[in-house]
């Protein structure tokens, strides 16, 4: 899938923090950093195959405000990159603090407005 071309529900921000993710139910985490971040999830990349509709558990480390994120979120795009060696991973937040979702639509500016 093209993240390019893809209508959004949120902003966008380009940044890079610092995540550990486990897939469900395995425990062993992995360190990775993030692509991009919005109120309703993030992008970054991976050496293995995540397939869709996975669930994840992440913690993101917002190294701007010294914050840490917990959430479950779910693989909603997967993207082969250089032959199959990495991938590209969009998740969807599916469960997370209410207070770590206001943060971060503070952060990440809320919903995107539509032109209208």
């Amino acid at each position: 899938m093209d993240f390019e071309k893809e209508k959004r529900k949120f902003n966008r921000v380009f940044e890079y923090d610092e995540i550990s993710y486990s897939i469900i139910p395995h425990p062993k985490s992995k360190n990775k950093l993030t692509l991009d971040l919005s109120a309703g999830g993030i992008r970054f990349i991976a050496d293995e195959f995540i397939p869709l509709n996975s669930l994840l558990k992440i913690e993101i480390r917002l190294l701007h405000c010294s914050k840490v994120i917990n959430a479950i979120a779910k693989v909603v795009r997967v993207k082969s990159l250089f032959g199959d060696e990495r991938f590209e991973i969009g998740v969807e937040f599916v469960d997370i603090k209410k207070e770590d979702l206001v943060l971060f639509k503070s952060l990440y500016q809320g919903p995107v407005q539509e032109a209208g």
